[in-house]
């Protein structure tokens, strides 16, 4: 699966998102997959080798910000 993510990035986005209680870790999930646009939210659940697509989903509706 390929990234837009240097290596270096990829491993600091994981030891970065190891480093969070589990709440913050779905919204950093859901932030990161909104600066990938389509098909982010998958990527980003590969990538972290984290939760459920859905999950990431659900968790950035809560703390979406619309845009002006």
């Amino acid at each position: 699966m390929s990234f837009p993510y240097k290596k270096n990035i990829e491993k600091s986005m994981k030891k970065f998102y190891d480093s969070l209680c589990e709440k913050n870790k779905r919204r950093y999930a859901a932030i990161e997959s909104e600066k990938l646009s389509h098909g982010g939210v998958n990527s980003i659940s590969a990538l972290l080798e984290c939760i459920a697509p859905q999950r990431v989903k659900t968790d950035f509706s809560t703390i979406l910000i619309p845009y002006s």
